[in-house]
C-alpha cells in the first residue's frame, strides 16, 4: 500500500516538473531571464494538474477505455469549457503577480496570447494523457495475456 502510494506520489511530481520545465521554456522563448516565466508556469501549474488527473485517470479509464463514447464526449466538452475559464483566470492573476513584483527589472511581457496559453496547458495534459493510456492499455494486454495463458 505504501509502495503504491509512493509510486503515485512519485508519478505526480515526475507530471508536475516536467510541466514546470516546459512552461517555463514555452513562455520564456524570447526571454533571457527565465524567472518571470518560471513563475508564470506556477500559476498554470494547479489548473494543468487537475486537467491532467481528470484526463488520465478519471475520464480516459472510466468511459473511453469503457467505449463509452457519448459521457467521454460530454465530461470532456464540460471539463474544456471549465478549464478554459481557469486557464484564463490563472493566466490574468500570473501576469498581475509577476508585473507587481518590485524585483523584476522590466515588466514581463507574454510572447503568447491566451490562445497559445491554452495550447500550452493542452499539449501537457495531451503527452501525459497518452503516456498514462498506454500504460493502462498495455496493463490489460498483460492481463488479458495472462488469462490466456492460465
Amino acid at each position: 500500500m505504501l509502495i503504491q502510494v509512493s509510486k503515485k506520489l512519485l508519478e505526480q511530481l515526475s507530471i508536475c516538473l516536467g510541466a514546470l520545465l516546459f512552461f517555463t521554456f514555452y513562455f520564456g522563448i524570447t526571454l533571457s531571464d527565465l524567472t518571470p516565466s518560471f513563475t508564470f508556469g506556477i500559476f498554470l501549474l494547479p489548473v494543468t494538474m487537475g486537467m491532467v488527473n481528470v484526463f488520465s485517470f478519471h475520464l480516459i479509464p472510466e468511459f473511453l477505455f469503457r467505449q463509452k463514447y457519448y459521457w467521454f464526449a460530454l465530461y470532456t466538452a464540460y471539463t474544456l469549457v471549465i478549464s478554459f475559464f481557469l486557464i484564463a483566470l490563472s493566466s490574468f492573476y500570473g501576469f498581475i503577480f509577476i508585473n507587481s513584483l518590485e524585483t523584476m527589472d522590466s515588466s514581463f511581457m507574454l510572447s503568447k496570447n491566451l490562445y497559445l496559453i491554452i495550447v500550452g496547458v493542452y499539449i501537457v495534459v495531451l503527452v501525459t494523457s497518452l503516456f498514462s493510456s498506454y500504460s493502462e492499455s498495455y496493463k490489460i494486454h498483460l492481463r488479458n495475456k495472462e488469462l490466456q495463458f492460465a
